[in-house]
This record gives C-alpha cells, structure tokens and sequence, in this order.
C-alpha cells in the first residue's frame, strides 16, 4: 500500500527531477553500464532504478579504490620489514667482528705472556689451569662457599676470650650473636635503634615548631613569680626535649653507621666487646625516653595556666598509671622471654630449675670457627681461653 501511495504520488507531479550523486569539480559525470542499468531495471522497476544502479557502482569503485589501498599498505610494510631485517644483520655483523677482535686480542696477550721472559707472579697459572679444568658450574658455589667461611671465620680470635666469658656480659647480644648469628641479631638491632631515631624524628619536629615562635604562656606577661616559674619550665624543658632527641637520633646514625662499616663477623662481635655497642642501643633508648618526659612536663605547664594547679595533678595521676600499666606488661614480657630478664640469674634473671643457663653448643660452635680459621700451630697453643678437646668437638 504504501509503495502505491509513492507511486500515485510521483505520477501527479508534472514534471518529476531525477536524482544525480553529487559531482565535484573535476569529476566525470557518473556513466551507468547497459547491463547493469538491465539488472536494476528487472528488480526496481520504475524511476528508483537509476539510483540503485548508481550506488551500486559508486560502491564497487570504494571497493576497488580500498582494495589498491590495501595493496599499497601491504607493500609498504613488506618494505620497511626487509629495511629493518637488513640493518639488524649489519648489526649483528659489526658485533661479531668486534667480538673477534677482542678474542684475538686476548690470544696475543696470552700469547706475550707465554713468551714473556719475565717471572710469573706465583700462583697465577695454577689459578688459571684450574679454572680452564673445572666448569663455571662447580667454581661458583664453591668460591661462594668459602667467601663465607671466611667472613664468619676470620679474626674471631681477637674476640675470643670476650665470648667465653659470657656470663659476663653486660647484656645478652654477645649470647645472641653466637645463637642466632650476626645477620639476624644485627637486623633486630637496627630496627631497635631506628625506631627511636623516627619517633625521636617526631618529636623533634614539634619541639622546633613550639620553641621557634612566641612563647605560649604568660603572653600578657604580669610579672608575678608564678609566670616567671611557668615560662622557665616550659623553655627549658622542651630545650631538653630537643636535645635529647637530637642525641638519640645520631646515636642510632652512628650504630648504623658502624654496622655499615663492619666487614666481617669479629668486628660486630668487637663492636660489642670493645666499642659497647649494648650501652650505645641503652643509651639511644634512654635519651628518647628523657625527651617524651620533659615534652609532657613543658605541655603541662602550659595546660596549668588555662586549666590551674589540678591540671598539675591530673597529669601526676596520668603518669602514675602509665607507668603502672607499662611496667607491670612490660616486666611480664621480658621476665619470660629475655635474655637477661629470664635466662640470666645473675643479672635478675629467674630461669627454670630444668632450664639452667648454658650455652655450650653456641661455644662449641664458635670455637670449631676460631681453630678451623686459625694455623696449626696457633689452633694448638694453650694460651687460647677453652682450647681442649672436650670444648672444641661438636657433638
């Protein structure tokens, strides 16, 4: 219905305009093949015939104008892969005769060696040979493998006494060197001492803010001794507040520091017996712990101006029950963990009646590394703390 409804419609008009494609300047008018004018004719009959015959062309010439295009690309790329194969074998070429040359180059020098009237340096060419017989594979780990014999091994002499005597020790990481090993001990250390250096940090941050303005207290300043008192306990304290972070955060550099210098395990093991490193870790603790204290007394004096004498006692009565409840978990922790807090009687220590304090297969252990790393001769002098067999042997 609808299709003659168009028709009734296009046979009214008087004179009905044909559609043209749109021609731009310099184009051909659009020229319709017979055949193709025959076939539109047989399925549109009517005057829509010319239109579909002239889509109908206008698309295979987009047909055929994208399949050159194609073509084109494809050439283009086929191109640009045989250029870039060709500069890749010039490079691969220009490797190779570098290569070469550098392999001839070692043969000469070998070559000059070999006919070299001067003296070999001793132990060279054995060196050599035996590197030339074994494969990388088995040189590697044991190369690996005696570096770090070596490095455990060497120099543990000139602590050895120091280690013998470890119920001596003022703390416990000389035992805990010999337990758990420089790396590990070593770990737990710097992260002791840098957790006091950060939260120092912290705190020294807020310290230079407070004390490099006005002064909080007394701003209108009336004289009287009260105010006198309470600016002097707020400037000084917080300047032992900055201070003593300050302290606590080179103490932890120059732990660090030492340790960063240390080449083997009898130098850490040194730091401890000679440079006291234990007292260095107590130290770095206690300025930070100083710095805390004296930051709350100087914030409570300026809380005592707004609030009056009872925020005195009130801050009295915080501390008290921090330090009870710090104390009392605290002591609990250590008292069955520690070192010293457990293990050692003699330095408070309450340990088992089953668990006595003895360390003899650590000693065993760290006498086997000193007479293995030692000559003969100096392995068997007596004149070494512990030298027997009965020490030495590991069971």
């Amino acid at each position: 219905q609808s299709w003659s409804r168009c028709r009734r419609r296009m046979s009214t008009q008087k004179k009905p305009v044909p559609w043209h494609p749109p021609q731009h300047a310099g184009d051909e008018p659009a020229k319709l093949r017979p055949e193709a004018m025959a076939e539109v004719a047989a399925e549109f009959p009517g005057d829509l015939a010319p239109l579909v015959a002239i889509m109908r062309e206008q698309l295979a010439a987009q047909r055929q104008m994208m399949e050159a295009q194609l073509d084109l690309q494809r050439e283009q790329m086929r191109q640009q892969l045989e250029e870039q194969q060709r500069h890749m074998e010039k490079q691969l070429g220009l490797i190779g005769s570098h290569l070469a040359q550098k392999a001839d180059t070692f043969k000469v020098g070998d070559a000059k060696d070999s006919t070299s009237p001067e003296k070999p340096v001793p132990g060279i060419v054995a060196d050599r040979a035996k590197l030339d017989t074994a494969s990388k594979a088995e040189v590697a780990p044991k190369t690996k493998a005696a570096l770090d014999e070596w490095i455990r091994s060497s120099g543990l002499h000139t602590v050895n006494e120091w280690v013998m005597n470890y119920r001596k020790h003022p703390g416990g990481w000389g035992a805990l060197l010999m337990i758990h090993g420089v790396p590990e001990v070593t770990s737990r250390l710097r992260q002791k001492v840098q957790n006091y250096a950060t939260f120092s940090a912290l705190f020294l941050a807020g310290s230079i803010k407070s004390m490099g303005g006005p002064i909080p207290v007394c701003r209108d300043d009336p004289g009287t001794t009260e105010c006198h008192i309470r600016k002097r306990v707020f400037t000084y304290f917080f300047a032992v507040t900055i201070a003593s972070h300050l302290l606590c955060i080179l103490l932890a550099m120059a732990f660090h520091n030492s340790l960063n210098e240390a080449a083997r395990d009898s130098d850490v093991y040194r730091m401890f017996a000679r440079g006291q490193g234990f007292r260095a870790t107590m130290k770095c603790q206690n300025a930070f712990r100083v710095g805390a204290v004296a930051a709350c007394v100087a914030l409570t004096a300026v809380a005592q101006e707004s609030i009056g004498w009872e925020m005195v006692a009130w801050a009295a009565f915080l501390a008290v029950s921090v330090l009870y409840i710090y104390i009392g978990t605290a002591n609990l922790l250590f008292r069955n963990a520690s070192i010293i807090g457990y293990w050692r009687p003699e330095l408070g220590g309450r340990p088992d009646s089953d668990d006595p304090y003895q360390l003899d297969i650590p000693v065993s252990c760290f006498r086997e590394r000193v007479v293995h790393h030692l000559p003969a001769q100096q392995a068997a002098s007596p004149e070494i703390p512990g030298n027997d067999a009965a020490v030495i042997a590991v069971q």
